[in-house]
């Protein structure tokens, strides 16, 4: 079997008519996405042998099919999330370097964990009053049943694995993994790596989605003691998606502080939540923060790099 990839579509309209075996059947109406090279319908009518084959990576158990003309690595969660993460190079056959994949916080053999005391709400914490979760948030639910963020704040407060809520809990949103269809690709400017959405059917990621478990998280296991009471979080041999999210001086993406694994807040699971609605093929990106002329080298000196964002707010450096 020979599968040719035809693009994506959007549903645009379904109806049901009546097979000749006597039976109905949903029939629908398809609109190809704007932004996608132009059709070639010779590929499907010429011989195999006169053209360059398309091969496809069929995974059966999470339904997806994928070209391959340009793909290195058809997953590079290695397995661990619940769908496939493709890394796409249409400029040279590079992939990624050697590195673990994680999907939760890694500590220092030395760190002690100390769990929160959970809520017991059984009604998905339907009743902000009556939870104790939500009274750390003061005193309301910080996330829709969109997965959304009501408002940015210093720190959100999730449910977590000694809550007596569902995992259906509204106030679960970061723990669910991605749902969202996403591609690493190779940049053409600066042949650095970037993350994009390429589209979840007819569906934008709303703004203040959250985008790993409906949201991205940054994490690793070499959280190191950089002084008595901070860490830092090192993303070279360990990482996930979160890692490949370039920076821009007009992001659409910010972070955010969530707690729910334990009570430390030193250490918190940093979130990235969508600032505005993405559409499909659009890159993530997210402010690093840097300030201009505080950044040094391990000798002291002033380090400096400019900024490629594109963006019409670019500063011209990063720091």
């Amino acid at each position: 079997m020979r599968y040719t990839y035809d693009g994506l579509y959007t549903v645009t309209k379904y109806w049901e008519e009546r097979a000749p075996t006597g039976k109905y059947v949903f029939k629908f109406e398809l609109k190809r996405n704007l932004g996608q090279p132009k059709l070639n319908h010779e590929v499907v009518s010429q011989p195999a042998s006169l053209i360059k084959e398309n091969h496809f990576h069929v995974n059966k158990e999470k339904k997806s099919i994928m070209q391959s003309e340009f793909v290195v690595d058809y997953d590079v969660s290695q397995g661990k999330e619940k769908i496939l993460i493709p890394v796409v190079n249409a400029i040279n056959d590079d992939r990624p370097p050697p590195f673990t994949y994680i999907t939760n916080m890694q500590y220092p053999y030395w760190y002690s964990i100390s769990r929160p005391q959970g809520c017991n709400c059984t009604n998905g914490c339907s009743d902000s009053k009556q939870c104790s979760c939500a009274s750390r948030n003061g005193g309301e639910i910080p996330l829709n049943t969109r997965g959304s963020t009501i408002r940015a704040q210093p720190l959100v407060y999730e449910c977590g694995p000694s809550c007596k809520c569902p995992p259906s809990c509204k106030n679960r949103v970061s723990q669910h993994g991605p749902r969202y269809h996403l591609e690493e690709a190779e940049s053409r400017t600066d042949n650095d790596e970037y993350l994009f959405d390429v589209g979840n059917y007819d569906e934008e990621i709303p703004k203040r989605n959250a985008m790993r478990n409906n949201n991205l998280k940054v994490e690793s296991n070499s959280l190191q003691r950089k002084d008595e009471d901070g860490f830092t979080l090192d993303a070279v041999r360990y990482r996930n998606v979160g890692r490949f999210i370039n920076h821009s001086c007009s992001p659409n993406l910010y972070a955010q502080n969530v707690m729910y694994y334990h009570g430390d807040r030193r250490v918190p699971h940093i979130m990235f939540f969508a600032s505005k609605s993405i559409a499909p093929l659009q890159e993530f990106t997210y402010h690093y923060n840097y300030h201009i002329d505080h950044v040094y080298d391990k000798n002291g000196n002033m380090k400096r790099k400019n900024c490629r964002c594109g963006s019409w707010k670019c500063e011209g450096r990063m720091y």
